[in-house]
């Protein structure tokens, strides 16, 4: 399914066609979709599948649930949540807020700035994220494998250093 808050336009499935008025807020479902909000703050939910979800600018959530999901929050101050999958995250402009949960799957931050953006995680500390985490050329890799239920997971955070992740910078929960 394709969607186009900005242009209020929708192609794909059985809303194929239809037009849409003053929508803000858009759920995907559960294939491949392709969700652009507007100029104002949206909040952009895509299910299973390999999705795409961008936004124009405003104060954005974005985020994608199973399958390997591109999600580009645009300007403003965007909460961008990638969940499980292969995924690539660019927050745009503006103070942003990267979730990572560390289910199965690799994330890429691609504009991250430790002055301006921050990183909230789940289930780690400062200190083991610390412990794990590398340089690898201008960018830093935290890896972190599950045995017992059999999977990896990684976050690459582009053009930032180890230095430059404090804990002024990321949030633990």
């Amino acid at each position: 399914m394709t969607v186009d808050l900005s242009r209020n336009l929708d192609r794909g499935g059985d809303a194929h066609g239809d037009t849409y008025a003053a929508v803000e807020n858009l759920n995907g479902f559960r294939h491949d979709d392709h969700l652009t909000g507007t100029n104002d703050a949206n909040r952009l939910y895509s299910f299973d599948g390999d999705d795409v979800v961008m936004r124009l600018g405003g104060d954005d959530s974005l985020a994608g649930e199973a399958g390997d999901d591109t999600t580009d929050g645009g300007t403003g101050d965007d909460t961008l949540d990638g969940v499980r999958g292969d995924n690539d995250l660019t927050g745009g402009p503006g103070y942003d807020i990267v979730v990572a949960d560390f289910a199965p799957g690799d994330t890429v931050v691609r504009d991250f700035d430790p002055g301006e953006d921050r990183i909230h995680f789940y289930g780690e500390s400062y200190e083991t994220f610390m412990a794990r985490a590398v340089q690898d050329g201008a960018d830093v890799v935290y890896q972190r494998g599950n045995t017992y239920l059999g999977y990896e997971t990684s976050l690459r955070i582009g053009n930032t250093t180890l230095a430059a992740l404090t804990p002024d910078v990321m949030l633990f929960d």
